[in-house]
C-alpha cells in the first residue's frame, strides 16, 4: 500500500500534469486566435475582439481611420474605405457578433491610446445591424468574445490565464482534424467578378444580374406566424444610449462619424416585422443621421451577392461605399435618413393621419 504522502505527490504531479499539458496545448493550437502561434487560423472560432486589437497596435501610428461591424463588415476593403472617407489607414473592428457594446470600448481605447501619442483619428464608420439591435450581447460572455485588457481594464494575468488553462477536447480535435486533412487558414467565397461602374449604371436590369448570378433565393409563401420583434427587446433603450454616448466622442474628438445599418438577405428578414424595423431606424436616426441600406429585392433575392443568409459579399460593401462617400451608386440602394427630433415625429405621423 502506498504512502498517504507518495499518493498526495504523485496526485498532485498529475494534475500539475495535466494542466502543463492542457496550456500547452492551447498555446500551440491556439483555437481562439489569441496567441498567434503558427498553427493558428482564422475562422468562426477565432476571438476577433483580441485579433483586432493586436493588428490596429501594429499599425497605429499610421491609422486616422476606423472601421466598427459586426463580422458582416468583413466585406469591406481598409484600403478602399481609407479612400472613400479621405483617411491614411483604417484600423477595421469587425468582431463576430459585434454590438454597440464591442464598438463603444473599442473607440474609448483608441482615442485613449491616440491621445497619448498626441495624435487623432480623422474618419469613422459605424455599422449597425437593425436585425441583432438590442438583443443580449455576446460581448465578454464566450471564450471566443472576451474583450482583451486594452478594452476592459482586466488584469492582463487573469486573461491570459483563462485562454491558456480552459479544456476544450472538442475543439482540439477539430482543429488537429482540419490540419490533418490539409486543410489552411479558412478563406471567404469570393466576390463575382463584377465592373462597380457597370453595375451602378445599368441600372440592374437583367442582363448584368443574370450574368453575374445564375440564382436566386425564392423565400417561402408560408409567412411565420409570429414576426420577430425588434423593438420589445430589453436591451434596445441601453443600446441606443450607448450609440449617443459613441456619437458624443466621436463629435468630442473631431471625427468626421458615418453611420449606416448592413442590408439583410431576404429569408433573413422575412423573419421580421418590416415596419418594426423601419421603426428601429426611425429610433436610430433620433439619435444620429444615418444610411438606412434597407435591401431592395434585386439584392436581398439574389444569392450571388451574399456568402450566407447573413453576410454580403464584397461587391455589396462596395456599392455601399459609393451610396455613402461616392456617386457611381444605385439609388434604390441605400436611403439617408437625416437626425429627426420627437417634435418632428409627431408633425410627421399627425400629417399623415
Amino acid at each position: 500500500m502506498p504512502h498517504p504522502r507518495t499518493f498526495v505527490l504523485a496526485l498532485l504531479a498529475g494534475a500539475f500534469g495535466l494542466l502543463a499539458a492542457t496550456m500547452a496545448v492551447n498555446y500551440t493550437l491556439d483555437p481562439q486566435y489569441v496567441f498567434g502561434t503558427p498553427l493558428t487560423r482564422v475562422d468562426d472560432n477565432a476571438n476577433f475582439r483580441v485579433h483586432r486589437v493586436r493588428e490596429y497596435q501594429a499599425q497605429r501610428d499610421k491609422v486616422d481611420g476606423l472601421l466598427f461591424a459586426s463580422s458582416r463588415g468583413r466585406a469591406f476593403d481598409a484600403a478602399h474605405l481609407a479612400e472613400k472617407m479621405g483617411a491614411s489607414s483604417v484600423a477595421k473592428f469587425d468582431v463576430t457578433a459585434g454590438m454597440i457594446t464591442d464598438h463603444l470600448p473599442a473607440l474609448e481605447y483608441v482615442l485613449r491610446d491616440k491621445a497619448a501619442g498626441g495624435e487623432k483619428i480623422k474618419a469613422a464608420l459605424l455599422l449597425l445591424d437593425v436585425d441583432t439591435f438590442g438583443k443580449l450581447p455576446a460581448t465578454n460572455i464566450n471564450i471566443d468574445s472576451f474583450l482583451p485588457p486594452e478594452l476592459s481594464g482586466e488584469h492582463p494575468t487573469r486573461f491570459w490565464w483563462r485562454y491558456l488553462t480552459v479544456f476544450q477536447f472538442r475543439m482540439w480535435r477539430g482543429i488537429v482534424a482540419h490540419r490533418w486533412s490539409g486543410g489552411g487558414e479558412a478563406s471567404r467565397v469570393n466576390s463575382p467578378q463584377i465592373d462597380i461602374h457597370r453595375v451602378t449604371t445599368a441600372g440592374f436590369g437583367g442582363t448584368v444580374l443574370r450574368a453575374a448570378a445564375p440564382s436566386a433565393f425564392v423565400p417561402s409563401n408560408d409567412a411565420p406566424q409570429v414576426k420577430l420583434l425588434v423593438n420589445t427587446r430589453p436591451n434596445l433603450a441601453a443600446h441606443l444610449d450607448l450609440v449617443a454616448h459613441f456619437v458624443a466622442l466621436c463629435r468630442e474628438n473631431g471625427i468626421q462619424l458615418t453611420v449606416a445599418t448592413t442590408p439583410m438577405r431576404v429569408d433573413r428578414s422575412f423573419l421580421y416585422d418590416p415596419a418594426d424595423l423601419r421603426d428601429v431606424v426611425e429610433r436610430l436616426s433620433r439619435v444620429v443621421p444615418l444610411w438606412d441600406f434597407a435591401a431592395p429585392q434585386w439584392l436581398a433575392a439574389d444569392t450571388s451577392y451574399w456568402d450566407d443568409s447573413s453576410h454580403f459579399k464584397p461587391i455589396v460593401a462596395d456599392m455601399m461605399l459609393e451610396r455613402m462617400f461616392g456617386s457611381k451608386a444605385p439609388e434604390d440602394f441605400g436611403a439617408m435618413r437625416p437626425r429627426q427630433h420627437r417634435t418632428q415625429r409627431a408633425a410627421s405621423r399627425a400629417s399623415q393621419g
